[in-house]
């Protein structure tokens, strides 16, 4: 388990220089409003975390400026939303949702991630505690 969490907190260190970085705040700050916390998106932007607000329209037209692309020139294609349990299956087809993506089950390192957050691991099947409900 040490293993684990030692791999976690270097993921979350990596994180918030990262964003301390893009953002142009202060570590300490970035941490501080960090704490495992989800702002909305309005307390995002008066905390510095966010420039405006917007949607994925505004998404796509700052990633084409960013790219130096005109948005008329460009085709952006919405990927289809995956439930937990197509996440975790193994395609059955070419013409399963996930199929051009390995499975999250095959990922090496799923097992350690379960076992850190205290969820059950799995080979083959996926086995939840009784109440937990995929898709």
């Amino acid at each position: 388990m040490g293993t684990a969490r030692g791999w976690l907190d270097r993921v979350y260190a990596d994180f918030t220089e990262k964003a301390a970085g893009d953002r142009s705040l202060p570590l300490e700050r970035v941490q501080e409003l960090a704490k495992g916390r989800v702002w909305t998106g309005a307390d995002a932007v008066s905390n510095g975390l966010l420039d405006r607000l917007g949607g994925l329209e505004d998404a796509i037209e700052q990633a084409c400026r960013s790219a130096g692309l005109r948005r008329d020139d460009t085709d952006v294609k919405a990927l289809p939303h995956l439930s937990l349990r197509q996440r975790l299956q193994k395609p059955e087809s070419s013409e399963h949702p996930g199929a051009g993506r390995a499975a999250l089950a095959d990922h090496p390192l799923l097992p350690t991630v379960l076992g850190a957050l205290g969820l059950p691991s799995f080979t083959g099947v996926l086995s939840l505690p009784v109440g937990w409900q995929l898709g």
